[in-house]
């Protein structure tokens, strides 16, 4: 009995262990070349794609999302060459436009309903992956 109460606690702990080092999918841009990974706690609810002009604009939203998460998620963007174009804050919400290369993200964030994450651009493009 005490094996089987072993072998059991052993599986829980290796599952658990296993769960928490998957690594995060990307944001799922079908149209726009950028790479984002998701946040830590929460999937997007819902994408769309539209023209605006002469550029394409691919949307997607997260609700459950922390500013934290849209810090690091500037950050990472950052790391990888993406030049910060505009911050603005304001009481209960932020927003950050980054650029590279043609295409642009901006993350709006407020307080108690999430993130939404909009990434563009020109409508001439083509995505390479």
């Amino acid at each position: 009995m005490n094996k089987l109460i072993s072998l059991l606690s052993l599986a829980i702990l290796v599952t658990v262990v296993v769960s928490g080092c998957t690594k995060p999918q990307p944001l799922p841009f079908a149209n726009v070349d950028v790479y984002i990974e998701c946040f830590s706690e929460d999937r997007p609810t819902s994408s769309s794609v539209m023209r605006v002009g002469n550029r394409i604009e691919e949307t997607v939203e997260v609700p459950r999302a922390k500013l934290e998460d849209v810090e690091k998620a500037v950050n990472r963007l950052k790391k990888r060459g993406w030049r910060q174009l505009q911050t603005n804050m304001e009481v209960n919400a932020w927003s950050f436009i980054l650029e590279k290369d043609g295409t642009q993200v901006q993350f709006l964030y407020r307080a108690g309903r999430g993130a939404v994450v909009i990434a563009s651009r020109q409508a001439s493009q083509t995505k390479d992956k």
